[in-house]
This record gives C-alpha cells, structure tokens and sequence, in this order.
C-alpha cells in the first residue's frame, strides 16, 4: 500500500516548465530509460505509474483539489532510502492553488494544509 503526503500548497507560478510532464515520464518509461527496464518496453514500470498516479490523485482530492487543471500534472522525484520515489505537483485553475503529493513529508508545507492518505 502506498503512503502519501498530500498538501493544498499557495499558488506556486514559476518554474513549472523545470518538472516533467507525465507523458515525458511515461515516455521515458515506456522506452525503458528509467530503471529497472526490461527490453525495450517496460510495461510493469507504466502500469505502476498509472496506480501511483491515481492514488496520487485521489490524495489530492482529499487535500482539496476540484479536478481541475490550469497546467498539465508534473512529477518531481525525492530520495527515499537508496531510490527515488516520485511525487506530483498539481496546478489547479481555480484560484491557482498548487497540490502537492509526496511519498515522503515536507514539513515545510504543512503550516498550509496537509492530508495523510494510504492508498492502494
């Protein structure tokens, strides 16, 4: 079961374009070049993607989120023992309010909201 940490952060408005987008993840996925890759298509590393995302999303749902999207979804990467684990960072349009949802806490958000969830 996967641990999330979701945040309901203030507008965050720059620098967006620095994070990739999900498709460029499930790209680099898919063609094998984020570990482990077997042959040339991974297909068990997309499928797990896809649960983490719509855990991920669910979890920003109960910290908030509408569903509504101003820009397309990104995933960030943190250390977590000896990998990285990956997160979402979810602009909203109404109000801009920004969504984070992290497999680690980031304690640095939680003066603005936080909401633990356990998902599937």
């Amino acid at each position: 079961m996967k641990q999330w940490f979701a945040y309901a952060a203030a507008p965050v408005d720059f620098r967006w374009q620095h994070l990739h987008t999900m498709n460029q993840v499930l790209s680099s996925m898919a063609a094998g070049d984020i570990e482990p890759a077997v042959d040339d298509y991974d297909s068990a590393a997309v499928m797990t993607f896809h649960r983490s995302w719509e855990s991920a999303r669910l979890a920003a749902m109960a910290a908030g989120w509408n569903g509504e999207l101003r820009l397309k979804p990104r995933v960030f990467w943190v250390p977590v023992g000896s990998t990285f684990e990956m997160g979402f960072a979810i602009k909203q349009d109404h109000c801009g309010v920004t969504y984070v949802v992290s497999p680690v806490p980031m304690p640095w958000l939680e003066c603005q909201s936080k909401v633990e969830t356990t998902t599937g």
